[in-house]
């Protein structure tokens, strides 16, 4: 494995929205049917920031998974974003036992 998702404490949420974002709304995109899915294993820290995206780039409803313990990723910006739009928020909580992750792969399905 590459050094692609090595942890480097680096999280932009808001640069994972832009793409998203431009993906489910850009040109080619015709499905009025949208939701967007943050997922997220820190608290924001790098520009592009979610408070300075452009009006309009969270406009459809949007789910959030924060992966770790509230505190640990940005829950309360996730939540807002969230509620906002008709989504939630999931925090996992501690990844360590099994229960924790048959919730999340739960999810997934």
């Amino acid at each position: 494995m590459g050094t692609g998702l090595d942890p480097r404490g680096a999280t932009s949420i808001g640069a994972g929205i832009l793409v998203g974002s431009d993906l489910i709304n850009g040109a080619g995109a015709t499905n009025p049917n949208k939701a967007m899915l943050v997922l997220s294993d820190g608290n924001e820290n790098t520009d592009p920031l979610i408070t300075d995206l452009p009006t309009g780039t969270i406009n459809q409803t949007t789910f959030a998974i924060g992966f770790g313990l509230p505190g640990q990723v940005s829950d309360p910006i996730l939540s807002q974003i969230s509620a906002n739009t008709g989504g939630y928020l999931l925090v996992t909580g501690d990844m360590t036992d099994d229960d924790e992750r048959f919730t999340l792969a739960k999810l997934f399905i």
